[in-house]
């Protein structure tokens, strides 16, 4: 193998040293009630998908800056924006995720949330007010993972304040080279026989370079909902990722890690 490439196929998987400050950086620019993995979400969203993920997500602190460009005429065009802050047993996290409609319609909201960890144990809340045009009444969430023999646990409970819903998860530990997860998101517990989506989502971590793809299965209309994303660290402290799902929607982000 000639000299150059060797040295290029060396750094691509080498574990590169701002990455190992973000176990994922995936998925960007989304939390809930998107279909987000919760044991293994992107350090700059847990705050938005399970606060119990915080403590264990990535260390130091981490500002993410998104875009979701209005592809089709009836899209509309969104931002986001986030910050993240992990050491030792704690996290903390709290962003802004807004959109511009076609007809000018503007859409504010916020999140916020924490997570503590104990041995094998962690857990969390979030709250989250998807639009503040409508007053400020967020929805509380709580979650909890734990750390299994083989497997990893979680469970977050959605909108405890208004109509409670909750997410089970079982996922690998293979660190931050690899993760996968499957979940089942529930209806409303006042009416069980409603929509179930099941999701397997995975990232890989390969050096430089990251990977993601998730599919979502709905049951109330029988179909499948895919998301793939692509992104690497462009400099020792900056990633660049993008994502795209079939609903046709891209989104664009920047991660910048210190």
């Amino acid at each position: 193998m000639p000299r150059a490439l060797l040295i290029l196929v060396t750094a691509l998987f080498a574990q590169h040293a701002a990455a190992d400050a973000i176990k994922n950086t995936f998925p960007v620019a989304s939390i809930a009630p998107d279909t987000v993995g919760i044991l293994y979400p992107g350090f700059s969203v847990a705050a938005g998908v399970n606060g119990a993920a915080l403590p264990k997500a990535g260390r130091g602190t981490a500002f993410q800056l998104g875009y979701s460009p209005a592809i089709q005429g009836w899209q509309s065009h969104g931002a986001f924006g986030s910050v993240a802050h992990a050491k030792g047993s704690f996290g903390i996290g709290a962003g802004y995720q807004g959109s511009l409609a076609q007809d000018g319609t503007l859409t504010n909201g916020a999140f916020a949330g924490m997570g503590y960890n104990v041995d094998n144990f962690s857990f969390g809340f979030f709250l989250h007010e998807d639009n503040f045009a409508f007053g400020i009444s967020p929805e509380i969430n709580a979650g909890l993972t734990v750390e299994l023999p083989i497997v990893d646990f979680g469970i977050v409970f959605h909108g405890l304040n208004q109509s409670p819903s909750a997410i089970l998860a079982l996922g690998t530990r293979s660190g931050s080279r690899m993760n996968v997860e499957l979940n089942v998101e529930t209806p409303s517990f006042y009416n069980l026989g409603g929509r179930y989506i099941i999701t397997l989502s995975a990232q890989l971590d390969a050096g430089i370079l990251g990977f993601y793809f998730r599919t979502s299965y709905y049951t109330d209309w029988n179909g499948l909902y895919h998301t793939v994303g692509l992104g690497g660290w462009a400099w020792d402290a900056v990633n660049l990722s993008a994502q795209y799902n079939t609903n046709g929607q891209g989104t664009m982000a920047a991660t910048f890690v210190f």
